[in-house]
């Protein structure tokens, strides 16, 4: 399983605590959607926006 698939199968506001993008650690604090290639995570008041093809890893 791809990280596309593995966030496509995430129900929205799945907790997901930390993005692992290029190398460097995001916090996040839930998932939102996957959508056009694009990943979309809540921290805090924020929305963040990830390529998927730049996620390493996800930390739950």
């Amino acid at each position: 399983m791809n990280v596309s698939d593995l966030l496509a199968s995430l129900p929205p506001a799945y907790r997901v605590e930390r993005v692992y993008v290029d190398g460097d650690s995001k916090e996040t604090t839930n998932f939102v959607t996957v959508n056009n290639g694009l990943a979309y995570f809540i921290e805090g008041n924020d929305i963040k926006v990830f390529n998927v093809d730049s996620i390493d890893g996800l930390k739950f």
